[in-house]
């Protein structure tokens, strides 16, 4: 009987491993944005780097950089986010600002789907 508990404990210590790398791989998937919502959202962070393409007319340029909390950031954007209400998804805390650029050169993710669709939505806005 012993042999059968030790040979239980040891297939349970042999699934504990895959259990993690699994976790591990669908810990990779996330974006930056959802990464930092499981961790506390970004209502914690109170710097800001917006990723997407520059806007038309100067009225927002990629690499922005803000200070304050997320709140602050949306209020003095707020007549850019009411234009473009995708810029909000490219706003990350610098903290992110490395994996976020990863992302978004990655085709089929979010990041990489939201700065596709503004750069589609600036082109057709100036005529192109």
């Amino acid at each position: 009987m012993k042999k059968e508990e030790e040979a239980g404990k040891a297939a349970e210590g042999l699934a504990k491993p895959a259990q993690k790398t699994q976790e591990r791989q669908h810990e990779g998937k996330h974006t930056p944005q959802q990464k930092d919502t499981a961790e506390g959202g970004r209502a914690t962070h109170k710097h800001f780097v917006y990723i997407g393409p520059s806007a038309p007319n100067g009225s927002l340029a990629r690499n922005s950089i803000f200070s304050g909390e997320i709140g602050e950031v949306e209020k003095h954007l707020s007549s850019v986010l009411e234009k473009y209400p995708k810029v909000k998804n490219l706003i990350v805390p610098i903290s992110q600002l490395a994996a976020a650029s990863k992302e978004i050169e990655k085709t089929g993710n979010a990041l990489n789907r939201y700065y596709e669709e503004l750069v589609a939505e600036f082109r057709k806005e100036n005529g192109q």
